[in-house]
């Protein structure tokens, strides 16, 4: 049985093997014939085969890649690391070789012999080559890990595809050599070498989150410790002298919804398991329950609507659900217990409304407060603008809660790759750009907040200017001129007006409500 196995994982290895199930992975193989059940079938057995071996490799792989990167000072100093591999036990008669194509920066290797044992896999005695196999028995091909490292800084900063490093990095090599990379068989086509390198990508990939995961857990990081690690500015620890007002919340939190990252319907599918998801996604378990509610509730929601409702498609499109935003904030104030968070929500209005009318927040109602994005709160109604505009209500600062966009912005690029990639791919990478990105935000914190320290001071002053100056005009409602109680006043009065006509608003379409209810009983009574 175990032959059988290693045969069947050898023979999915094969660039034929894949060529026949590209068009699961790539949005240009689109025009391919349909394949029908039975071989779809067979490849997602071989994919959950694959999977299975990577992850029975995984431990083993992260501490060989470990000490290798430690005793080659990043794969700087020296390019081997073979202390371990003299120390196999194997018989003459389990020492084998086999011939792999290595692939590095500059130059290919092809048909190198490579001794292989029993005692020690082929994935880990590569590492200690510094290659990383593409497949997790029996591989013949492997890429040299400076070369995956480089991909990686490259896609950081463009999200080029994998598909276009690997064509150019082809194209380069053939330039630096004569003989040509050739498949397997007797067509003598040239190598593709697409798939291959996403395993080993994907290899590498795994390895840097649990390179995080590994260090959090020694360090023994608590929850909330985590949330300072990667946003300081806002969870980090605060100065002993530091004091803010009774409005201000403990932190300010923007959200949005993304329609643009979607899947291919015909693309590839997997059903990972809650060990996959990135650190930085919540999970499906603390999802469905508050799934499970609002479909418990869905008819009476979709009848609460405020005033400004219909004009914004993402309060009724049914992509942007509301127990999305829901989990993210329950998932905070367990992090944080007791603490108060404001949230700035393109349809705060709307996620606020339902949030106090069905109680989905429980006793932590009373910790938030909601308002609206600053580009999106100038489209509402006036009276919407009162109540949610960050500009005209206490203890949102100068924040405008488009933090997101620039989020949405840095990922723009991996729409286009991701959109025919598994789920689980499609996490990790979205994870890891945002990492990336949150990284390059650390690094100019300082000069942010002294940019936005700069900011509010000439805010303050400039408003001062144009108050001095209201202050000596004379006031034409009054024999004075203006002053700060008389502009209070009034911008209290402003507020109660249309605060006392939404009251009367809603007070006559609960009436209207009972009305109705009665009519249909007294229809069902006769």
């Amino acid at each position: 049985m175990a032959a059988s196995a290693s045969a069947t994982q050898e023979e999915w290895a094969n660039d034929d093997v894949y060529r026949a199930g590209e068009q699961y992975n790539h949005a240009d193989q689109n025009t391919c014939p349909f394949q029908p059940t039975g071989f779809v079938s067979e490849y997602a057995r071989h994919r959950d085969l694959l999977v299975t071996s990577w992850k029975q490799l995984k431990n083993s792989m992260m501490a060989a890649y470990f000490t290798c990167q430690h005793h080659t000072k990043n794969w700087t100093a020296s390019q081997t690391y073979l202390l371990p591999l003299s120390k196999c036990t194997c018989t003459p008669e389990l020492v084998t070789t086999r011939k792999l194509d290595l692939i590095q920066t500059h130059d290919r290797l092809p048909g190198q012999t490579f001794t292989f044992c029993k005692c020690i896999p082929d994935l880990i005695r590569l590492i200690h080559y510094s290659y990383i196999a593409v497949s997790p028995t029996r591989p013949r091909t492997a890429f040299v890990i400076p070369t995956l490292q480089l991909y990686q800084s490259l896609w950081h900063e463009s999200s080029i595809p994998y598909t276009s490093f690997v064509v150019g990095l082809l194209s380069h090599q053939d330039k630096r050599s004569m003989q040509k990379l050739k498949a397997r068989g007797r067509r003598g086509t040239s190598r593709q070498l697409r798939l291959p390198f996403s395993q080993a990508l994907n290899v590498y990939n795994q390895i840097q989150i649990l390179q995080t995961k590994i260090l959090h857990k020694t360090l023994g990081l608590t929850t909330q410790d985590e949330w300072a690690s990667t946003y300081p500015s806002c969870f980090g620890p605060k100065a002993c002298n530091e004091k803010g007002s009774l409005d201000e919340v403990y932190a300010i939190i923007a959200m949005d919804g993304n329609f643009q990252h979607r899947h291919h319907r015909s693309a590839s599918k997997d059903v990972p398991t809650e060990a996959d998801y990135p650190s930085n996604f919540i999970p499906p378990s603390q999802i469905d329950g508050h799934q499970r509610n609002e479909e418990t509730t869905a008819n009476n929601t979709q009848g609460l609507e405020t005033s400004c409702s219909d004009a914004h498609k993402a309060a009724n499109n049914s992509g942007e659900k509301l127990y999305y935003p829901v989990s993210i904030i329950d998932n905070l104030f367990t992090a944080f217990p007791g603490k108060n968070f404001g949230f700035l929500y393109d349809i705060g209005f709307h996620l606020n409304a339902n949030v106090c009318k069905w109680n989905l927040l429980g006793t932590n109602i009373g910790q938030v407060k909601f308002g609206t994005s600053v580009f999106h709160a100038y489209v509402h109604q006036w009276a919407c603008q009162l109540q949610y505009n960050p500009r005209y209500n206490l203890g949102w600062g100068l924040s405008d809660g488009e933090g997101m966009e620039h989020l949405w912005s840095q990922i723009a690029n991996l729409v286009g790759p991701l959109c025919s990639a598994t789920q689980v791919c499609r996490l990790q990478s979205i994870s890891l750009q945002c990492e990336y990105y949150g990284g390059k935000l650390k690094i100019n914190l300082m000069s942010w907040l002294l940019r936005h320290l700069e900011q509010a001071l000439n805010c303050i002053v400039d408003c001062q200017s144009r108050l001095d100056l209201l202050y000596q005009s004379p006031n034409q409602y009054t024999t004075e001129n203006y002053t700060q109680t008389f502009l209070e006043e009034q911008w209290t009065k402003e507020r109660n007006h249309y605060k006392n006509c939404k009251d009367d608003e809603v007070d006559q379409a609960i009436e209207l409500g009972k009305l109705l209810s009665l009519e249909d009983e007294l229809r069902t009574a006769w």
